[in-house]
C-alpha cells in the first residue's frame, strides 16, 4: 500500500527524515526561538534548558540541573526540537524555489 505522505510503498514520512539530534551551540538564538514556536514543547524550563544547550553550548548535565529538568525528558525534548528542525529544513527548498509564487499570493 502506498503512503500518501511519502509517495513510497510502506515508508512513513517521519522515517524518511530521521537524522542527527541538534548539537550544543549549533543554533543562533533567533532560529532556536522560531523552532521553539512551532515545536510541541510548552514547558518554559525545558525551553530554557534547550536554549542554554543549543545556543549557548552549556553541557546537558548542567542545564538539566540548572532548570530542574530530568535528563530523560531533556533527551525527549531535544529529539522533538531536532525533528522540527529537520522538517523545516526539508520544507525550505519549497519556499526558496524561484518559481514559487508563495509570497505573491493574496492571503
Amino acid at each position: 500500500m502506498e503512503n500518501r505522505l511519502s509517495g513510497q510503498k510502506g515508508v512513513f514520512f517521519s522515517q524518511r527524515i530521521k537524522g542527527h539530534k541538534l548539537l550544543p551551540a549549533e543554533l543562533p538564538e533567533e532560529k532556536f526561538w522560531l523552532l521553539a514556536e512551532i515545536s510541541p514543547i510548552r514547558s518554559e524550563k525545558v525551553l530554557y534548558a534547550l536554549r542554554d544547550y543549543l545556543v549557548l553550548g552549556y553541557e546537558r548535565k548542567e542545564v538539566c540541573a540548572r532548570y530542574d529538568v530530568s535528563s530523560s525528558y531533556f533527551s525527549i525534548a531535544l529529539g522533538r526540537i531536532s525533528h522540527v528542525n529537520r522538517v523545516v529544513y526539508s520544507l525550505a527548498p519549497y519556499y526558496a524555489d524561484p518559481g514559487n509564487d508563495f509570497f505573491d499570493r493574496p492571503y
